[in-house]
């Protein structure tokens, strides 16, 4: 089987895992209270000359507003930035303390 026949079959998988997890909210019923944003994917090869990876990817998301959707975001980069500016942090107040701003 050629790669992007299984790289379909993988999306047709996960397609359904997804939709498991959205029966397991109802089931619970948590749908009105339920938050999600994903992105599943598979980086493919640069050509020569390409700037930017080329993903092949399935997201989505659930929110209710901007609001919702800046609160999904936020946490997001926290959890990818290791060192978040954040005022409880000493690392913050150094940084703060040495160049003046924030």
């Amino acid at each position: 089987m050629d790669s992007n026949m299984e790289e379909l079959e993988f999306f047709i998988e996960l397609r359904d895992k997804i939709d498991d997890i959205s029966d397991l909210v109802d089931k619970h019923g948590l749908r009105d209270k339920f938050v999600s944003a994903f992105i599943f994917g598979v980086s493919g090869d640069l050509e020569p000359g390409d700037e930017k990876m080329c993903i092949r990817a399935v997201t989505g998301m659930t929110v209710v507003d901007e609001d919702e959707l800046d609160a999904v975001l936020t946490h997001l980069y926290e959890q990818y930035n290791p060192e978040p500016d954040r005022s409880d942090s000493i690392d913050f107040w150094l940084k703060f303390g040495s160049s003046g701003e924030a």
